[in-house]
């Protein structure tokens, strides 16, 4: 993979991340079997904390691997 379709899809994980983020914080201070809103949907509080947990589980090894293969190009390019 070239730089830049690296750090495209460094960027499209990191909205990922931060969908799951959002969901996990949709949830919060919610019962497992209460009904929260998101993304125009009902879903029960549980339910959303596992689909974030799913999608961080997903991607969190793509995401440390693209940030490690872009530190070795940052550091040839700081000198």
């Amino acid at each position: 993979m070239t730089r830049e379709q690296i750090e495209i899809r460094l960027a499209e994980l990191n909205e990922i991340m931060a969908q799951a983020d959002a969901m996990i914080m949709t949830a919060d201070g919610y019962a497992d079997d209460e009904l929260v809103w998101f993304g125009g949907h009902q879903w029960s509080a549980s339910r959303l904390r596992e689909d974030a947990d799913d999608l961080i589980d997903d991607n969190i090894v793509e995401l440390a691997d693209a940030e490690l293969a872009l530190a070795p190009l940052s550091r040839t390019n700081a000198y």
